[in-house]
């Protein structure tokens, strides 16, 4: 059992707090429940939004306590969706591995109101991946690299063998092509092999990262320097 705080003081307080409070055992919620049901007054869906201070969280990320960010908007939302109405989630499916992606690089706790034997098939295998539940389990030293209005990159170490894994946001309403030398992500100079987590297909080697993204689209990767 873990006590959960939903913080009356501002978030970004909380998370300067939240040393302290994570020795009790304490859960803090890192957002408001995420916005699936629409968008935000800047058009922008507010999961891309909640992206930026969420970082601020991820120093505080360890077992016993767990930064919380809240609902996991998935598939079908019932019988009790703890917000609105009986629903299918208003995410795209992009938004949804979008969603997906944030957890289990970050890591973060998040609260999963489904009916389970109702899922359907696109959705299980959303959750059920083991290749995106190993990042989830068995990653360190996760951290935010690139954290701007229109693209969020996060990096983490693989626990179980030589490599990281790296996730790739794309914010914006738009589609866009993201390029970054290895060196701009904190790797060293190099090629690495790179497989895409979601599509379980290796991509083999490169020396860069070059990749077209669909709006609120995301890329999950296992990256091995090649030797």
């Amino acid at each position: 059992m873990i006590l959960s705080l939903s913080p009356a003081l501002p978030r970004w307080t909380m998370a300067q707090r939240y040393p302290r409070m994570q020795k009790c055992g304490a859960s803090a919620t890192t957002s408001g429940i995420t916005g699936e049901r629409g968008r935000n007054t800047s058009g922008r869906r507010v999961f891309s939004s909640s992206l930026r201070p969420t970082a601020k969280w991820s120093p505080n990320v360890a077992p016993g306590g767990w930064p919380d960010a809240d609902m996991l908007p998935l598939g079908h939302l019932g019988p009790h969706p703890g917000d609105g109405e009986l629903r299918e989630t208003r995410f795209t499916r992009d938004e949804q591995r979008d969603h997906d992606d944030s957890l289990v690089c970050i890591p973060l706790a998040a609260d999963h109101r489904r009916d389970l034997p109702s899922t359907d098939a696109w959705t299980r295998k959303l959750l059920t991946n083991p290749e995106v539940i190993a990042v989830d389990q068995h990653s360190h030293d996760n951290r935010a690299i690139v954290n701007t209005d229109t693209t969020a990159v996060w990096l983490a170490q693989s626990e179980n063998e030589a490599g990281y894994y790296l996730a790739v946001f794309n914010l914006q309403d738009t589609e866009q092509i993201v390029r970054y030398e290895w060196k701009d992500l904190g790797l060293t100079e190099g090629s690495f092999r790179v497989r895409d987590l979601w599509e379980r297909k290796n991509l083999g080697p490169t020396l860069s990262l070059t990749i077209k993204l669909r709006p609120h689209a995301s890329k999950l990767y296992r990256l091995a320097r090649n030797r």
